[in-house]
């Protein structure tokens, strides 16, 4: 049995294996050439650093015409930098400068900034200018920048620093940051409205087209001994909405079935696939919970009505907008946010979430999950400032207190507010926490493999 090709734990860094980011990585390259900065926004592993390293692959530089000789490409990660000052921050940057660049002088020239511990902001313009005048221009990737816009000690005259090295072409500096979302809608209460989030263009990362899913599924098998059929792309797609950490945990589950006594016969279709969806589904919680805990009550309210009312219909199904807005009033505010972060598709039959995994995961989280108790004794103890709310739930809140997680008693409390059918809402809930709501997505492929 081959090695299994599937990696779903660190960023690609090999540019084959490297799909369905050519335009964004053309469009930045250009916004390189033309000393104009970027900005990278997506979800947890959907592929943020694999583009900055991508794009400080020689190759890739080459292949749209830029001379990589020119360039120093520096990547810096900012996944804790709460405490991060002025000072600290450029010397975390300079200190991977240093290693990137080959000039003498310069070496020379930042080791000693590196060595007087505080760094003026003075000297880092000189050093930059420095570095053009030695025709190069340095490209600072810098990645989960959010953790800098949230770190208190980086106030507004920072960043204005930052946006006049950045403007400045005589210096030749680049910036191209990666973060979850927006950079202005991470930033703390200090720096909220800086100009320094205005020189940005942003290009969100969502999930993959289904060709090229199909191809980078083709290109990590094509050293193996092992041949996905059709229905098992098309199961692996639906089962990982196309995410690319998903897709390749579910193709990673899947490959290694095949080395299982039993699991690879042909006749052992359904027992594969059953196999990758209980594996994927125990691996892929952690992000799943991620992407929730990060979502506004808004967001979340969306994602569970979305997720009731379609595993309450057909499995196929996508639920228009007026569906949603009957049983959410909010739908279209959150339905364009959740877009944007890529846990929402939409197309012209309507929308339907990244993936019925996830869906299946809020219903469990909202329905099953936790410890029940006196939801109607709740709604009671706190009518006062409830509202019109309590009255809508009242005759129903024996039935939610059977099915309901006492933690999410708010939300769905909240969700009467904005609901024009309590009851409807009401029987989402409680027909998505039956038994006979668990249709495992193995199923639909397993009969027709082939």
């Amino acid at each position: 049995m081959s090695q299994n090709p599937f990696s779903f734990e660190s960023p690609v860094q090999d540019r084959e294996r490297f799909f369905n980011r050519e335009r964004i990585t053309r469009d930045i390259i250009d916004r390189l050439r033309l000393m104009q900065d970027s900005s990278v926004i997506g979800e947890q592993r959907m592929g943020k650093t694999s583009l900055l390293y991508h794009l400080s692959d020689p190759a890739v530089l080459r292949r749209y015409g830029l001379d990589p000789a020119r360039y120093v490409f520096v990547y810096v990660s900012f996944q804790d930098a709460a405490h991060l000052t002025p000072s600290l921050f450029w010397q975390r940057v300079l200190s991977v400068i240093v290693k990137s660049v080959v000039d003498a002088d310069l070496h020379t020239t930042i080791e000693r900034m590196l060595g007087e511990g505080e760094i003026d902001p003075s000297d880092v313009e000189r050093l930059f200018l420095r570095v053009a005048r030695k025709g190069l221009r340095v490209a600072l990737l810098l990645d989960e920048f959010e953790t800098v816009t949230r770190a208190v000690k980086l106030d507004a005259d920072f960043f204005a620093h930052l946006r006049s090295l950045a403007i400045l072409p005589v210096l030749g500096l680049i910036f191209v940051t990666s973060s979850r979302r927006k950079l202005n809608e991470l930033s703390h209460a200090g720096i909220v409205g800086s100009p320094f989030f205005n020189i940005f263009d942003t290009f969100v990362l969502r999930a993959f087209e289904q060709p090229d899913a199909e191809a980078m599924l083709d290109t990590a098998l094509g050293g193996t001994d092992v041949k996905f059929s059709r229905r098992e792309v098309d199961y692996l797609s639906l089962l990982s909405g196309r995410h690319p950490c998903l897709l390749q945990m579910a193709a990673s589950h899947l490959f290694d079935a095949y080395a299982v006594q039993g699991l690879a016969d042909t006749d052992s279709s359904s027992a594969r696939l059953e196999h990758v969806e209980r594996e994927f589904n125990l691996q892929a919680e952690r992000y799943l919970r991620h992407y929730w805990q990060q979502s506004t009550n808004h967001e979340r309210l969306f994602l569970l009505a979305l997720s009731a009312l379609r595993r309450s219909g057909a499995p196929d199904a996508p639920i228009d907008l007026s569906q949603l807005q009957q049983v959410y009033r909010d739908a279209e505010m959150s339905a364009r946010v959740l877009a944007d972060r890529g846990l929402v598709k939409q197309d012209e039959r309507g929308y339907r979430s990244l993936s019925p995994a996830l869906e299946r995961w809020v219903v469990h989280e909202v329905t099953r999950a936790g410890s029940h108790g006196d939801y109607v004794a709740w709604l009671e103890d706190n009518a006062a400032s409830l509202g019109r709310p309590v009255d809508s739930l009242r005759e129903s809140a024996a039935t939610l207190a059977g099915v309901l997680n006492s933690t999410y008693w708010p939300l769905v409390t909240e969700w009467a507010r904005k609901t024009d059918e309590p009851q409807r809402m009401v029987g989402l809930i409680h027909a998505c926490a039956q038994p006979t709501a668990e249709r495992p997505i193995w199923r639909d492929y397993a009969r027709a493999l082939v």
